[in-house]
């Protein structure tokens, strides 16, 4: 039987920052504590093979996955995410890892402004999972495409000891980014995850559309909120 394809290549890393040595406690780069879980491929039973093998997201402490079509790398350095925008928000776990902090204290290793916080949602671990799978299948499936052009480069998600899940949807443009962003607000009202209308609403309202066009443009030893959510 011929596996089913998908419109593009899709490729699955997990990054968990690790020491260098323990001499100086130097954290190494994003790129050499990133294990390859899945090579760039459109074969579906293979990309779902590699996503099974990865850690349930109530047993991973501390961890980043990333999930990007054709070559591209999960930087915003990168050409195709040069233009780009990011669909971000954050869920709080239930039951807690550890002992959760206040939403605020839960971010101190973001790098989120003011302007950029949203309140915090805790939700069911299992549901953050269930919600986790859908949206990667939604997405290497192109659900959310309505063109001949892919609009989406990939998904990210941020797992931190303090308990907040944080995931990212990148996106190419501007106007892919908008039409990304109503899509998946409108799904996500379907499947009422939260079972409450007004936490929903409250939800998908925070959710935050983040400019990465000018990020390349920028000192080189400027820090950004993309590369310090590596470190």
């Amino acid at each position: 039987m011929v596996s089913p394809r998908v419109k593009s290549r899709w490729s699955i890393m997990f990054h968990v920052n690790m020491r260098r040595d323990k001499q100086s406690y130097k954290v190494t780069d994003f790129k050499s504590s990133t294990l390859k879980v899945c090579e760039y491929t459109d074969d579906l039973d293979e990309i779902l093979r590699a996503f099974n093998t990865l850690p349930a997201l109530e047993k991973i402490v501390q961890a980043n996955i990333s999930v990007f079509r054709d070559e591209i790398e999960s930087l915003w350095e990168h050409h195709e995410n040069s233009k780009g925008y990011i669909i971000r928000f954050h869920f709080t776990r239930n039951p807690p890892l550890e002992t959760n902090t206040a939403a605020s204290e839960a971010l101190t290793d973001s790098t989120l402004t003011a302007s950029q916080y949203q309140p915090m949602h805790t939700l069911d671990i299992g549901k953050i999972e269930q919600f986790w799978n859908w949206l990667f299948v939604m997405i290497i499936t192109s659900r959310f495409e309505k063109g001949t052009e892919p609009t989406i480069n990939g998904i990210y998600l941020k797992i931190v000891k303090q308990g907040t899940i944080t995931f990212e949807i990148w996106c190419k443009t501007r106007p892919g980014v908008l039409a990304v962003n109503e899509d998946l607000k409108r799904i996500i009202d379907k499947v009422n995850i939260f079972e409450d209308q007004n936490t929903t609403q409250k939800f998908t309202s925070g959710f935050k559309q983040i400019d990465i066009s000018g990020a390349s443009r920028k000192p080189p030893n400027t820090k950004n909120a993309f590369n310090r959510n590596r470190e």
